[in-house]
């Protein structure tokens, strides 16, 4: 079997959050699981567009002159990024078996920075 591009598993993995029938918190850890997917690390002297070292697989600007980024930092909030510390305890790593955030060297402070709360983005996204 051919090696996938990067891009291929947040592709075919994406969508599963909007399957029918799922509960709020269902559709929530889905996209949480597949949207790691769509994620990409960035050079070693670069930091993302979000001041991190994982940023948006892709970055699109409307006609409207908004840009949306995939996935949207916007959707990442608190329960999601414990969540995603949570799985990588629990997902080890092939051929080290440790836990990924071991592995890396990454402490929870470095995996919390500018993460909005759910009222700030219900302030981002109301009209005024």
């Amino acid at each position: 079997m051919p090696a996938l591009h990067d891009y291929e598993p947040g592709s075919m993995l994406g969508g599963t959050h909007r399957v029918e029938g799922l509960s709020d918190s269902q559709q929530k850890g889905a996209w949480a699981e597949s949207s790691v997917f769509n994620l990409l690390p960035q050079r070693r002297d670069e930091t993302s567009i979000w001041g991190t070292y994982f940023g948006p697989m892709a970055r699109f600007t409307q006609q409207n002159g908004t840009e949306i980024s995939m996935p949207d930092i916007k959707d990442i909030d608190l329960e999601i990024v414990e969540y995603w510390q949570t799985r990588s305890k629990e997902a080890l790593h092939p051929s080290s078996g440790r836990d990924t955030l071991t592995l890396y060297g990454i402490s929870g402070k470095r995996l919390r920075p500018r993460v909005p709360t759910l009222s700030t983005r219900r302030s981002q996204s109301m009209p005024t």
